[in-house]
């Protein structure tokens, strides 16, 4: 359904002299209780391990652990320069060093010389799962980042700078892989208050202003160890101007939106119309509960191979 089909159906349901624009924000507070448990997949790997620390901050796009699906520390550091050792920046294809010996993510690190570059894209053609396949990384000044896509052994074709330009002074690039996708600890959710004496397990802690932060039980004690972090992203907020988008998750259950508004438009006012309210209420449990069945008896679904779950690349 589209923004204003919700809408329409809000005032179907419940007509009111709200403005669009609030029944809409209630269609966004809704969202923000569905996103930890019905929002897309995503996968996150920007965290690295800190020897002896135990705490970190929460990666972009999480606002909270109730979104992490799994957790899991890689047990090798990365190979930066697998691939590809130091060598300058270019516009054209770079020479492959050697091939990675299992599937894996690419890294690509950029160094400064002198003043930074423009740095361009670095494009990755090659194999995954056994098929033909591209992906463009964006390399970032004086950092380390990661494709997304896991390349086969020795499955990559070629490597090309796409609009470097330099400063006079080449910076320099080195191209490697992730740590073994297979070889990492998993950690398990637990809470700050029980004991941790048993197993892995990671928590969340909060300052005094509210701000919230991983925590990883025992603490880490190498350096550089790519924490891997599975969540579900929150569902993307919705137009309370342009109301042609439509909601990310399922469209059987976008009229839960609408029940959700009727409910705090019932709720709401000097004189509640509580019957009303409590009515939407009930609706909107329901209705959820129907969500929830369904999305355990999709994601329980048996697969004819590991290639038709996008989850298993």
């Amino acid at each position: 359904m589209t923004i204003q089909q919700l809408l329409d159906l809000t005032n179907d349901l419940y007509p009111n002299a709200n403005t669009d624009a609030t029944i809409a924000g209630y269609f966004n507070l809704c969202q923000n209780e569905l996103s930890p448990y019905f929002g897309l997949i995503a996968e996150d790997t920007t965290l690295a391990t800190i020897a002896n620390d135990d705490e970190y901050d929460l990666p972009t796009g999480i606002d909270d652990i109730e979104q992490i699906e799994s957790l899991d520390i890689y047990n090798k550091a990365p190979d930066t320069d697998a691939i590809i050792e130091s060598v300058a920046m270019q516009v054209g294809a770079y020479t492959i060093d050697n091939q990675p010996t299992k599937a894996v993510r690419i890294s690509v690190t950029h160094t400064t010389v002198g003043s930074a570059d423009t740095l361009g894209t670095i494009v990755i053609v090659g194999e995954v799962n056994g098929e033909a396949d591209t992906e463009t990384i964006t390399p970032v000044a004086d950092s380390t980042v990661y494709g997304e896509k896991y390349f086969d052994a020795d499955g990559i074709t070629s490597i090309t700078g796409v609009d470097w330009v330099t400063d006079g002074d080449d910076d320099t690039i080195e191209v490697g892989v992730s740590g073994d996708r297979y070889d990492f600890t998993r950690y398990e959710r637990g809470y700050s208050d029980v004991e941790h004496a048993r197993g892995h397990t990671y928590y969340q802690v909060y300052t005094s202003a509210g701000v919230k932060s991983l925590v990883i039980y025992p603490a880490p004690t190498e350096d550089n160890r790519v924490i891997r972090i599975r969540y579900r992203k929150k569902l993307a907020a919705l137009s309370t101007t342009v109301f042609t988008g439509s909601p990310e998750f399922d469209s059987r259950f976008h009229d839960i939106l609408a029940i959700y508004a009727a409910y705090r438009i019932a709720s709401k006012g000097p004189s509640p119309d509580r019957e009303q309210a409590n009515h939407f209420a009930a609706e909107y449990d329901e209705r959820l509960t129907e969500l929830w069945k369904y999305s355990l008896v999709s994601g329980g679904k048996s697969l004819k191979k590991r290639t038709d779950n996008r989850q298993w690349h």
